[in-house]
């Protein structure tokens, strides 16, 4: 379409009012594409924040079912520990209740064991930071105890390979 400056011809005229309309028109498709976009948009931020609330209420119900399961498998600990109570109010011997605490201690380990908690190899190891904290600094004649652990102080644990607590040990220095 060619624009003649001055005032336009019949024909010239209708062409345009043809193509303002035809301008309108996509505008308003434009407008109804923005508008679905935008409702698109909308309803998939909807969406996400409900998968992220369902996430999160899974998790929970993991970490409570997880819970429970531990609880479950410490509960006949907890029996045991009570009959050896029991039993040694009547009993003016206690080699039984001495016995029956080892037993019961080797019950709740073995169960932990299950989950995957490690004790930390102490006396006899090399001195390790990062499983080790040393508490003292001992005296030794020998080069073999050199910076080995020669005493446990408190026992340490690792969880699925990672420190959940180190070991306090005595470390021996030669000299």
């Amino acid at each position: 379409m060619k624009l003649i400056r001055g005032k336009p011809s019949k024909k010239e005229y209708k062409e345009l009012i043809k193509r303002v309309k035809e301008l309108e028109e996509e505008k308003l498709e434009m407008r109804k594409l923005i508008d679905g976009y935008r409702n698109m948009l909308a309803k998939m931020q909807i969406d996400f924040d409900n998968f992220r609330k369902r996430v999160e209420r899974d998790r929970e119900l993991e970490r409570a079912m997880a819970s429970e399961r531990i609880i479950r498998e410490l509960l006949p600990i907890i029996d045991n520990l009570e009959h050896a109570v029991n039993a040694s109010i009547n009993s003016s011997n206690n080699d039984g209740l001495i016995d029956g605490v080892k037993m019961i201690l080797r019950q709740f380990l073995n169960t932990l064991s299950k989950e995957g908690l490690e004790v930390v190899p102490t006396v006899g190891s090399e001195f390790n930071p990062s499983i080790h904290e040393a508490v003292e600094v001992v005296p030794v004649d020998s080069d073999d105890d050199d910076g080995k652990v020669v005493s446990e102080v408190r026992k340490g644990y690792t969880l699925g390979g990672r420190v959940i607590r180190p070991a306090l040990v005595k470390v021996g220095k030669k000299g």
